[in-house]
């Protein structure tokens, strides 16, 4: 069974769910995005995680070179990214949110669609972050890219959020 989710005129494929794989923390990068400064995203216990989401560059032959490589991604999308995303902890489904600054992560919390969810500790939902986004960066540059990780991501391993296909 395929499942096909639009997104900010992007229209992606995710195929049936698969299991959740554990993933070796130690590398630099996940699939060839870099996670960083990952943060608890609502409230404790809401099974989220907010982190700046960049696919890196590097320079070539060395650090003074003009000569910039970007790591390869296995999602053409991701290709050159730069922003954050917020993930589901429970089911590995996450938003992308690029052409954005890492820390704008926490301003979809004062929307509309989550401010009330996030005072009262209700549950949160994938939807309820979208409307946040939508929201917040109508009229602007910023994509919005609904994922899945295959793998557990290190922020949710690092917080110990426990990854269940809830689906």
């Amino acid at each position: 069974m395929k499942r096909s989710i639009l997104t900010s005129g992007l229209f992606l494929a995710l195929a049936a769910t698969p299991a959740i794989s554990e993933i070796d923390c130690a590398r630099e990068t996940e699939s060839g995005m870099e996670g960083l400064y990952a943060e608890r995203f609502g409230y404790e216990g809401s099974g989220f995680m907010a982190e700046a989401y960049v696919n890196p560059s590097f320079n070539s032959r060395d650090w003074g070179s003009s000569d910039r490589k970007i790591a390869p991604t296995s999602v053409p999308e991701l290709k050159g990214f730069d922003g954050f995303r917020v993930v589901d902890c429970r089911s590995g489904r996450f938003l992308a949110f690029g052409n954005t600054y890492a820390n704008d992560a926490r301003l979809l919390l004062e929307a509309e669609a989550l401010r009330a969810k996030v005072a009262a500790r209700g549950p949160l939902t994938l939807d309820d972050v979208r409307a946040a986004g939508e929201a917040a960066y109508r009229g602007t540059d910023v994509k919005i890219i609904a994922l899945r990780e295959t793998e557990r991501t290190c922020s949710c391993i690092s917080f110990n959020n426990n990854l269940s296909q809830d689906d």
